[in-house]
């Protein structure tokens, strides 16, 4: 980005004003019938101002400008990037803890369900339908609790990576939560 800009003050000084000095020497050996030896030492300044271009140094103006803007949008795209994934991860977390607190409830209501269900089968009022309805509605909770915890230690993860902060140590204590216990 720095050098797209300086590309900028490059192009706009094609169009200045140049001076130049310009110097030289000669020594030109003859013979004394010819002249003999001579030498010429020249001293000179030329002054250069280019006046028209044909839009030249304007068009290579705006190339360089619209070459900085891009370099530009290159180097905020990956922070905001950044930015994004963070604030999403957080996002993520606070969601998280309130889906998992939701899906625990639900666990322990499916649980309710079965065991009311199966007494119910036992003292003959309930169907087995009822009792494999409620099973189900049962281990879809539990599976909808094991992905809200799982979203939720990725979020977790994924905050402390955007902000630098993951260590082994965090790795090694989700694969702890994630691992069963006895297993």
């Amino acid at each position: 980005m720095e050098a797209a800009e300086r590309d900028i003050s490059a192009q706009r000084g094609r169009g200045l004003p140049t001076i130049s000095l310009t110097g030289s020497s000669s020594k030109l050996s003859q013979d004394p019938v010819l002249g003999g030896n001579q030498t010429l030492d020249t001293v000179g300044v030329s002054f250069s101002w280019p006046l028209f271009q044909g839009g030249v140094v304007a068009s290579a103006v705006r190339q360089s400008r619209a070459l900085h803007r891009q370099a530009s949008a290159t180097y905020d795209a990956p922070q905001r990037d950044a930015e994004r994934q963070a604030r999403a991860a957080y996002r993520g977390i606070v969601s998280g803890i309130q889906r998992i607190g939701a899906a625990h409830r639900a666990v322990d209501s499916g649980h309710g369900a079965v065991e009311a269900s199966r007494r119910n089968v036992e003292f003959g009022t309930g169907t087995e339908f009822d009792l494999l309805n409620a099973q189900n509605n049962y281990y879809a909770a539990v599976c909808a609790y094991s992905q809200s915890r799982y979203d939720y230690l990725t979020s977790v993860l994924t905050l402390k990576q955007q902000a630098s902060r993951l260590t082994e140590h965090d790795l090694a204590a989700i694969d702890d939560l994630l691992v069963e216990k006895g297993s």
